[in-house]
């Protein structure tokens, strides 16, 4: 019995466990210091990091030749930016591109900031960087590169994520910053194990209390048979407990409903 409280206690906490995941985590970022030390790139948008395993936008890519993310500069509503992680797409004059900005006055001008064959992945102070870049033609027709910065920033708590528009570096005209935090920008090892679609924390719960019973009662049986050479109603492991069990719990609850009163007491000698 005290093996099968032990095997309950487990689940519980497991449960318990999975549960504050189903809720979600923290931003796990760290300012002071990047999540990951180094990250080898191993297509365009997946890095593997050597002490945490792979970092994969793939689950962020459309595949329909659009882009995924799309947001606006908080300072002018002139400029719009474009992304898809993986996957090419075209959108207005920039064609199979990784990242886009859309310029509009009078009328609208795009620009490529980079394709997917550009792509690289670097650890800075700041974090983890995912940039391309293009080489492109500024409104004079003087060859003029511009370059995607986009910071990933792991965070359970976003899915698919989240795409934030910084806008051009005033400093380093051509230099484009972006961040975008999301579950796919952790690491493999930092991620919460997949849950059975479905399922709830409580259904696992009761799924796993079922089996551990099963799995109690089979193991006790068997070593009342095979190995204490019992039989019949002698092979139910703890069997005086069992029988007692539905007394123990009337004389619990005739208790309380009696608020603790009870005159069946034999009188101590």
């Amino acid at each position: 019995m005290y093996f099968l409280l032990v095997l309950i206690t487990m689940v519980v906490n497991l449960a318990l466990h999975n549960g504050a995941f189903a809720m979600g985590v923290k931003n796990l970022e760290n300012n002071d210091r990047p999540l990951v030390k180094d990250c080898s790139i191993l297509n365009p948008c997946s890095c593997h990091s050597s002490d945490l395993g792979v970092i994969d936008l793939k689950p962020l890519a459309n595949t329909d030749g659009t882009p995924r993310f799309e947001g606006v500069l908080p300072t002018s509503n002139t400029q719009r930016y474009f992304w898809n992680p993986c996957v090419p797409f075209t959108t207005g004059d920039c064609h199979n591109v990784a990242a886009c900005q859309k310029v509009t006055f009078t009328s609208s001008i795009f620009y490529s900031l980079g394709n997917q064959a550009s792509a690289k992945f670097s650890v800075t102070e700041e974090g983890l960087v995912l940039s391309y870049t293009a080489d492109t033609l500024d409104p004079a027709g003087t060859d003029f590169v511009r370059t995607a910065y986009i910071k990933l920033i792991c965070d359970l708590s976003e899915d698919p994520g989240e795409f934030i528009v910084i806008g051009e570096d005033q400093t380093r005209f051509g230099h484009y910053h972006f961040t975008l935090k999301s579950i796919h920008a952790c690491p493999a090892k930092m991620k919460p194990s997949p849950q059975i679609p479905g399922l709830s924390v409580g259904s696992c719960l009761l799924i796993g209390c079922s089996l551990l019973i099963v799995f109690y009662v089979s193991i006790g049986v068997a070593v009342q048979i095979f190995v204490l050479k019992k039989s019949g109603k002698d092979a139910i492991p703890n069997k005086v407990f069992w029988v007692e069990l539905p007394g123990l719990l009337k004389d619990g609850v005739m208790f309380i409903v009696r608020k603790g009163k009870t005159s069946t007491y034999e009188e101590l000698k």
